[in-house]
């Protein structure tokens, strides 16, 4: 048992790393899929100790059905894990991932591998060395039990990852995807060693596959945790969710949402950043912006749009909100409430705040190509706000009129004919 510690001891850290790197990205279908399979890999390399172990060696034929059982899991996790890639960039996208199939078809050789390992259990693979040894071995039982389906399945797993690597599929899960490739080699090769006089190699070789997999697995967690860090910045948590679990455009494809919308700038600030210096302006603008985004997180606003000194912020989309109205008119006075103090501080009345507050039936959804998406949304509630902004005095809020509100003001707004209801928020 001793010589075995130091398979034991890797394979434990690869265990625990899978979980480790499960909890820490476990909303992710593609790090569920390459956790297991990590997990897999350790307990298969786990297995290769216990099969030459007392009682285990007493049970040959159970020995050898369990640990090919742990490969031929393990590799359907690792094609998973490519399939649930693809799909992703085919659901970014909107069309159909037809490297789907080739996966499907891998995974289902795999699963005809397992069966007969199952059906054939004293049949030891026989591996490339002995077939360049000793060509004749390719009429063997042997080699078409585990070489036709498992290296078949294998090499069209590389072809489907060649193919994903060379779609626009996000840099992160890209990254780890190369790191998976490269150390799945070493894996392969510590189960080639298990069966062989040169097994105290396999704590090197596998320890060396698994410090590339963490490497790629580490290197992803640190670029989502700093997309995650930006997002929740500019949207609420619940939209961060929604892009990280379905990708960017189908968590915002076009829907008719009943919303609010809060609309705020400054009132000379044209003038105010002529007359002073461009880094005391950006600074104010830096301050002013969070203050609106704080306000906008608190409620379960997105923040949609930065024009100069203008902001515009939309709350029950993309997630919708029942209570939206009165979300909106909390953001709105804290908008007020905090920013109309900043101002004061920094620009000694030279600037002003104004706020206005629309709601209505909005068309949602995403613009652009596969590589650049821009949320919009369009409808009266958006032009509503923006116009009423536009009305709004130095620390006030104008809102349009709701369902049981009276009508305090009629203003003239730009666009619209006649004169439009508005009320003064207090």
């Amino acid at each position: 048992m001793e010589k075995h510690i130091a398979t034991i001891l890797v394979s434990m850290i690869a265990i625990g790393m899978a979980g480790i790197f499960y909890r820490a990205d476990k909303n992710s279908p593609t790090t569920r899929a390459s956790s297991l399979f990590l997990a897999l890999v350790g307990l298969a390399a786990l297995w290769t100790v216990a099969a030459v172990t007392y009682p285990m060696n007493q049970w040959p034929t159970f020995s050898a059905i369990v640990g090919r059982s742990y490969e031929a899991f393990a590799t359907l996790a690792g094609i998973e894990w490519v399939r649930r890639v693809g799909k992703m960039l085919a659901q970014e996208e909107g069309r159909r991932w037809f490297g789907g199939i080739i996966e499907r078809v891998a995974q289902l050789l795999i699963v005809a591998y397992w069966i007969l390992v199952i059906i054939f259990p004293h049949l030891r693979p026989i591996q490339f060395p002995v077939l360049f040894s000793n060509p004749g071995e390719v009429f063997h039982l042997a080699f078409w039990i585990h070489f036709l389906p498992q290296q078949i399945a294998l090499w069209l797993t590389g072809l489907s990852v060649l193919i994903t690597y060379m779609r626009p599929i996000d840099r992160a899960e890209k990254d780890r995807l190369v790191y998976m490739v490269v150390s799945v080699p070493f894996f392969m090769a510590a189960t080639w060693w298990s069966q062989q006089s040169t097994a105290y190699l396999i704590p090197i070789v596998l320890g060396v596959g698994l410090l590339i997999y963490f490497a790629g697995n580490i290197r992803y967690l640190i670029v989502q945790g700093q997309r995650a860090t930006f997002m929740r910045r500019f949207m609420p948590k619940e939209v961060a969710h929604m892009v990280r679990e379905k990708g960017f455009k189908s968590a915002i494809q076009p829907d008719e949402l009943e919303i609010s919308v809060v609309a705020c700038d400054l009132r000379g600030f044209t003038k105010y950043a002529a007359e002073n210096d461009s880094k005391q302006v950006l600074s104010l603008l830096h301050d002013y912006y969070a203050v609106v985004h704080e306000a906008a997180q608190a409620v379960g606003g997105t923040v949609k749009d930065h024009a100069g000194d203008g902001v515009l912020t939309l709350v029950g989309a993309p997630v919708p909100l029942e209570d939206h109205r009165a979300r909106a008119e909390t953001m709105a006075k804290e908008i007020r409430e905090k920013g109309c103090v900043l101002i004061e501080q920094r620009t000694a009345g030279q600037v002003g705040l104004g706020v206005g507050v629309a709601s209505g039936t909005v068309t949602t959804g995403a613009v652009g190509g596969s590589r650049r998406l821009e949320y919009v949304a369009v409808g009266s509630a958006v032009n509503m706000a923006a116009r009423l902004c536009d009305k709004a005095a130095n620390g006030e809020i104008l809102t349009d009129v709701g369902v049981g509100q009276t009508a305090e003001l009629r203003l003239g707004l730009k666009g619209y004919s006649g004169e439009t209801e508005a009320i003064r928020l207090s």
